[in-house]
């Protein structure tokens, strides 16, 4: 498979596919409209649920326990704003900041080491970007090569090393990868 990254064209022809042979778009291939859809109230509601409560509040002062607690008030007016970011309706750049707050690790800290940073973000962006990331789960495995492992939901580092292991001992690698030795 090559895709061409200007026009994220793909095709299944040989390594000596050219990108203008008439392939789909990758989009009509694997279905991807859905990411640029608007957030659905399910949507919503399931990100509200599934934030944890206490964890620390961002820079709008507000954790995960205050926005459940108050949501039959504000619920019109966040679904709104999310709904707004969905359909490129509205501007985040008031909002999207973030403050990042050294916590000690340990009493009397020193050094840097001695600190955990952590960054604070309104929960409202924390909203954002976990309905965008519970989309992209859904594809993500399908558009990701099976050999890739970096921060894919059910893989591990630990997987990748196992691969790499068992490819390295097949003789057809170690004909490729043999290099002459050199005796003094």
């Amino acid at each position: 498979m090559c895709v061409n990254l200007r026009s994220w064209r793909t095709c299944d022809l040989a390594p000596e596919c050219s990108f203008t042979s008439g392939c789909d778009t990758i989009l009509d291939i694997h279905d991807l409209e859905h990411l640029g859809s608007e957030f659905s109230q399910a949507e919503i509601d399931l990100v509200i649920r599934s934030l944890p409560n206490n964890h620390a509040p961002g820079q709008d002062g507000f954790n995960g326990l205050f926005i459940k607690k108050c949501w039959p008030i504000i619920q019109e007016d966040f679904t709104r704003l999310l709904r707004d970011f969905s359909i490129d309706n509205v501007d985040i750049s008031s909002i999207n900041s973030s403050f990042i707050a050294l916590i000690p690790k340990k009493d009397n800290p020193k050094k840097v080491d001695d600190f955990r940073p952590i960054s604070l973000l309104n929960y409202s962006l924390k909203c954002i970007t976990k309905i965008l990331s519970n989309m992209l789960q859904r594809v993500i495995l399908v558009l990701v090569h099976q050999n890739q492992y970096g921060f894919i939901k059910g893989r591990t580092i630990q997987d990748c090393v196992a691969w790499a292991y068992q490819s390295s001992s097949l003789p057809s690698f170690q004909e490729r990868n043999s290099y002459p030795k050199t005796q003094l």
